[in-house]
């Protein structure tokens, strides 16, 4: 594509993006942020959907019962369990969970109102996050039409962690501190306070809070950068923010306002139960080469995950392309910021629903540059054409989209509406987990059967096992609280590798839950001492039969 056809390769394109207003009323205000305002249709609509059509979208993933669980037995004790209490085999070992006050809020949510209540306090934060990022896009230039087309491309790649499990509440908190260090413009104290706020709730809600501390050193390192690079006369429109301008606020302490914000921020991290030993904690946890190996969230990029890894690289693609044609981005550090998210997604794919929800406010304000070009120019290339089409569409209809109070309003009584019907309608009641992905019928076999002694089971079903029946199982999925070489051990049975055999008789396992594609359901289904007490189409289980 011609420079020329864009626009965004010209020489008098060069811009130092302008701070947002936060004034009550402007379009960055925090009401038209944070309250449902532009994108406060999608966000009922998203909703609606979530409990009405697919209820059983975050109910996939056993270790959902583990957060729930943990829940039940602060508010049944008052306090934090403290030891791996779901094990048959490690019972008394020290396991102090990462996110505490995430489980807190499922177990609650449970226990008043059963699975129904989970899925609508985790339906709520998915579309929360997604019309945050939007309106937070719109506040800084992005058009009604173009962000609902980036929305459509996040919104899969997202779901691809959609799972009624802690970390999906620390998008929320995410988008406010991207908010405070990219788009605010109150005052430093201000910020330094909300800041600290934010970080405190986060490393709370989930240890993913080290997500929020890479945000905040990578925006001050890499502002400090952006200010050596203005003093050598570097000519780039990412660098222009550095300059010392006389009479432009905001521009002469970019470093300094950034290291507040992350002195603050790290500080308030270690309010927590664990203070800082949880930053060892979570590095211990990172670098367990069980959890980067064995499990499939913490796993390298894979295009074979689904559809969301796809669209996420189509993202890319869209950001690489910005960032390339304005030599380098707007802004420096946040350029940054959004490069190390999307190096990070590629090492692990559990960074791609933050990179994306990162992705939309980001372009805003390339969209902002770009749009008026379009709309005066000719265009000759297909893609510049069908985007002039686009921003002359939404030019045409933004200027009747309702705002301020009243929109916000009705879409806070229609989500009052919805949530009070899903949790009151009989047709509406969420009883179990979703049977296609969990052993719901499998479990209940257990249960109706109730073979004595220890069994062998798959470690994401462990926690669903305990979660209904009270019975403590061989292995969960919290698999860092557990010896690597039991790890191996589980592994090898499962597998049915090596010596796996010897292993597997010397546990005197007397029952089997496994997927039913899994290795060991195949040969102990053909063997006599064992006999298939229930299949379905998620696995198979089997009991030992008794001897002569």
């Amino acid at each position: 594509m011609d420079e020329s056809e864009t626009g965004l390769g010209d020489s008098n394109d060069t811009i130092i993006p302008q701070p947002q207003s936060t004034d009550t009323g402007d379009n960055g205000s925090l009401f038209s942020i944070f309250m449902p305002q532009s994108g406060g249709w999608f966000f009922a609509y998203l909703l609606g959907g979530m409990l009405f059509m697919r209820p059983e979208m975050f109910l996939w993933d056993g270790g959902t019962c583990r957060h729930i669980i943990n829940g039940e037995y602060w508010l049944a004790n008052h306090a934090l369990p403290t030891t791996n209490y779901t094990s048959a085999i490690f019972n008394s070992s020290p396991c102090l969970t990462r996110c505490w006050l995430g489980d807190i809020t499922s177990g609650t949510a449970f226990s008043h109102f059963g699975m129904t209540g989970i899925v609508l306090i985790f339906s709520i934060v998915g579309a929360l996050g997604l019309m945050w990022s939007y309106q937070m896009a719109r506040a800084r230039g992005m058009g009604l039409l173009a962000g609902m087309v980036l929305v459509l491309l996040v919104m899969p790649a997202v779901g691809m962690h959609w799972s009624a499990r802690c970390h999906v509440y620390t998008y929320l908190p995410f988008l406010i501190l991207y908010y405070l260090v990219f788009m605010s413009t109150h005052k430093i104290a201000v910020r330094a306070v909300a800041t600290a706020l934010v970080m405190c709730l986060w490393a709370n809600l989930h240890g993913s809070y080290t997500v929020g501390v890479v945000m905040l050193a990578v925006s001050m390192g890499a502002a400090a950068i952006g200010g050596l690079l203005a003093k050598a006369d570097v000519k780039l429109p990412c660098i222009e923010g550095y300059r010392r301008q006389p009479g432009v606020e905001g521009r002469l302490k970019p470093v300094s306002n950034l290291a507040i914000l992350a002195a603050c921020g790290g500080i308030a991290t270690a309010l927590n139960p664990r203070g800082m030993a949880f930053y060892n904690t979570i590095f211990t946890y990172m670098s367990n080469p069980v959890v980067l190996s064995k499990t499939d969230e913490w796993r390298s990029f894979d295009i074979t995950a689904g559809v969301g890894a796809w669209f996420f690289l189509v993202l890319a693609g869209i950001t690489i392309y910005a960032i390339w044609k304005t030599k380098g981005g707007l802004t420096f550090h946040e350029t940054a910021v959004m490069c190390v998210f999307f190096v990070a997604s590629i090492i692990s794919m559990r960074f791609v629903p933050y990179c994306a929800l990162m992705v939309i406010p980001f372009l805003a304000p390339y969209w902002q540059l770009l749009r008026p070009k379009l709309l005066v120019r000719e265009q000759t290339n297909p893609l510049t054409k069908g985007l002039a089409k686009l921003a002359k569409v939404e030019s045409g209809i933004e200027s009747s989209e309702p705002k301020g109070w009243k929109p916000a309003l009705l879409y806070i009584v229609a989500t009052i509406i919805m949530g009070i019907a899903f949790l009151s309608l009989d047709y509406c009641k969420v009883k179990d987990f979703d049977p296609t992905r969990i052993p719901v019928k499998l479990v209940e076999c257990l249960a109706k059967e109730n073979p004595p002694g220890l069994g062998f089971n798959y470690d994401n079903w462990g926690g669903y096992i305990y979660f209904k029946l009270k019975r403590t199982v061989y292995i969960d999925d919290w698999a860092d609280f557990l010896p690597p070489e039991f790890i191996e051990e589980y592994l090898k049975i499962l597998l049915t590798q090596d010596n796996w055999e010897e292993i597997f008789n010397k546990r005197n396992f007397t029952w089997v839950m496994v997927p039913k594609e899994a290795q060991l359901a195949q040969v102990l289904s053909q063997r006599k001492d064992w006999e298939v007490k229930c299949k379905d189409d998620v696995g198979v289980f089997l009991v030992r039969k008794p001897a002569p």
